[in-house]
């Protein structure tokens, strides 16, 4: 840490003399500065990595002469700025929220930067409105920080624009999970997280933090304020600004554990324990399994009177809210689809019974055409497809982009018919119920039909004791998105992202939770949101890309991000170069724009490709799900509107030499 800040604190003094070359700072005798405080901030922070270290013997002389000329002229520097009261807003925002820069950095910054600007404090406390005492209750296994719901949820309406908020109405939306701090101790973190459905790319904040050696025991202490907090906000709603919001329960979204630890129901791998039907399940094996798909469907009512007495543990203190104790907790595909069955599958064909297990020569074949996908993802994808020698290490969003575009490309022609027939039931089920567009078009009914197949299937080729929890539960997943929507409507991934940064905020193993909820307190926003650009916008100019004949009419670009995805020219990204538009699959060549009537508008200049055939036929038509089999791209280019575009592609070689791809439309990014 201390190397960290001397090497930091040496970077910033070289900085400045880098700054003093690049903005000519004057003498006293010279004219005066010029440069915003901003403009100095920004070069003074930006360009420390492009200074070689052998220049640091100096660094006391360069900071001298410079402090001598920034002194003369802070007076007349910081007057001519006007925007200069936001340099500290930006300088917070920079620190907490883009960098998470350590405070002992942060105050040598500040000490270079006071002469610059005498207005900032001396101190990175100052600064940050760092909260001095932090009030907390002592748990028998912890202690715990309550934040508060109303609190957070009047920050959120503080930062966005209240009118995103239809009808006056506030879904809400929880998690509770666990996560460990630290690999050599026992110390884990159980935040309450709550987050905004109704208001479009909102975040996870938190509501209560735990910190401890073990889950929070007792749980009523540890859920009574959240729970309490809740029920008054269900009953009364919530002012803001003269304006009173109806606050609704969206969902509970938590994994098997966490869901049974706060309802006080038996874990994943007991009798009895699955949350939406009464099957208590056979235990084969060292496991339980599950029989019927069938099953007697639990209600709140029989839940509230724990008329199933093998179900329950105790009472859970969620009984308190006026909420559906069943249907309020859907079923997470993040765990139960990504992380549950398709780690499994891939598990059972690499290290399974030797009926079902690969050869190490077909998984080194199917390891070789998923790093030959990787050139092929498109950037909306923060991860790209690994070999399965690190399967362990595997991510839920590479299990899913596994499941939905990269799988049935590797597995084909090397996984038995049998079993790549069993893994399309589940392709197929998954894709219509991520897709709302596919929802709306088929409903639920084909996608249930699919994962029934699949479960009974799965019997015949891998055994009774592949029916686990997590397999059975895809007998429920059609109810919950009828109710609540296509999976990503109420998945466990933007919670699991911000569990992630919790973590990162711990610094040192001492009085771990506070560091969390100073950080927090640090972080909060004071500078308004960016928000995701929603009208077409073009970047870089591509001068060198094809043309139509009418050239002068057209400005030319490079990159296009249009309804949350990103477009490139096939010459920048081959993996972002592709569109479905009018039926047709198309490689993007240019990005042209002009005006029309006072407008600005943007084409698609690029080739179609001629041929298209299904890539599979079971158990239905790929094209029904708008994936095709491509070759052959026209000679001649076509001009197409914006409007035109379905969605933007995935677009994977079947074979390394190319001559054929396999399409998918990126489910998330179909155009309304």
């Amino acid at each position: 840490m201390f190397r960290r800040v001397r090497k930091e604190k040496q970077k910033m003094l070289l900085d400045i003399h880098q700054t003093a070359a690049f903005t000519n700072i004057p003498s006293p005798s010279s004219t005066n500065l010029a440069l915003s405080p901003e403009s100095t901030f920004a070069a003074t922070v930006t360009c420390c990595s492009s200074i070689p270290e052998h220049r640091a013997n100096s660094e006391s002389s360069i900071a001298e002469n410079i402090y001598t000329s920034l002194e003369q002229n802070s007076a007349d520097f910081v007057s001519k700025s006007d925007n200069s009261k936001d340099l500290p807003s930006q300088l917070r925002h920079w620190a907490t929220v883009e960098y998470k820069i350590p405070h002992n950095a942060l105050n040598s910054l500040l000490k270079i930067l006071n002469p610059i600007c005498p207005d900032l404090p001396g101190d990175s406390r100052t600064l940050l409105n760092t909260p001095m005492n932090i009030s907390s209750i002592s748990l028998e296994s912890g202690e715990l920080v309550h934040i508060g719901l109303m609190n957070q949820i009047q920050e959120q309406l503080k930062l966005y624009s209240v009118t995103k908020f239809k009808n006056k109405e506030i879904l809400l939306s929880f998690n509770v999970d666990g996560l460990p701090l630290f690999k050599s101790s026992n110390t884990q973190l159980w935040p309450i997280l709550g987050l905004i459905k109704n208001f479009h790319n909102a975040q996870p904040f938190v509501i209560s933090l735990f910190c401890g050696n073990s889950k929070p025991s007792p749980l009523t202490l540890f859920l009574d304020p959240f729970v309490d907090e809740l029920s008054k906000l269900l009953n009364d709603g919530i002012d803001f600004e003269g304006i009173c919001y109806v606050v609704k329960v969206h969902s509970f979204v938590c994994d098997a554990p966490a869901r049974a630890f706060i309802k006080c129901t038996k874990t994943h791998g007991g009798y009895s324990s699955c949350d939406k039907c009464v099957d208590p399940g056979e235990y084969i094996q060292g496991r339980v399994i599950y029989n019927s798909a069938s099953a007697t469907r639990r209600t709140d009512i029989q839940f509230r009177l724990q008329s199933d007495e093998d179900h329950h543990l105790g009472e859970s203190p969620l009984v308190a809210l006026p909420i559906d104790l069943v249907a309020s907790f859907p079923v997470d595909y993040m765990h139960a689809v990504c992380l549950g069955v398709m780690r499994k599958l891939l598990n059972v064909w690499v290290g399974g019974d030797l009926n079902v297990r690969l050869s190490s020569r077909l998984v080194k074949a199917i390891s070789e055409k998923l790093l030959n996908c990787a050139s092929y993802i498109p950037v909306e994808f923060n991860r790209r497809p690994r070999s399965l020698s690190e399967l362990a290490r595997w991510k839920a969003t590479e299990f899913r982009m596994f499941l939905l575009y990269t799988g049935p490309v590797a597995l084909k022609n090397i996984l038995p018919v049998s079993l790549y027939e069993n893994f399309l039931l589940f392709h197929c089920a998954i894709t219509i119920l991520i897709s709302p567009k596919h929802i709306n078009q088929r409903g639920t009914g084909l996608a249930h039909e699919l994962l029934l197949m699949f479960i009974k299937h799965s019997i015949t080729v891998y055994g009774r004791t592949f029916i686990v929890y997590n397999v059975h539960m895809l007998c429920h997943l059609c109810d919950d998105v009828s109710l609540f929507g296509a999976l990503d409507n109420y998945s466990a991934f933007p919670f699991e992202n911000y569990l992630g940064m919790l973590k990162h905020l711990v610094r040192s193993p001492n009085k771990p939770l506070l560091q969390i909820v100073k950080r927090l307190k640090e972080m909060k926003p004071s500078l308004p949101p960016k928000y995701e650009v929603e009208l077409p916008a073009a970047f870089y100019c591509n001068s060198l890309g094809p043309t139509p004949i009418d050239n002068n009419v057209y400005e030319c670009f490079k990159k296009l991000v249009y309804n949350g995805f990103t477009l490139y020219v096939k010459t920048v990204r081959v993996g972002d170069c592709f569109c479905y538009a009018n039926g047709k699959i198309v490689e993007i060549h240019n990005i042209l724009s002009c005006k029309i009537n006072e407008k600005q508008c943007f084409f698609i200049y690029g080739k179609e490709f001629v041929k298209y055939d299904s890539y599979y036929t079971y158990p239905y038509d790929s094209t029904m799900n708008d994936i095709f089999k491509v070759s052959e791209l026209s000679s001649d280019y076509k001009i197409l509107p914006l409007c035109d575009i379905i969605s933007k592609c995935v677009v994977i070689p079947q074979d390394i030499n190319g001559n054929c791809f396999i399409c998918f439309p990126m489910l998330h990014a179909y155009c309304d």
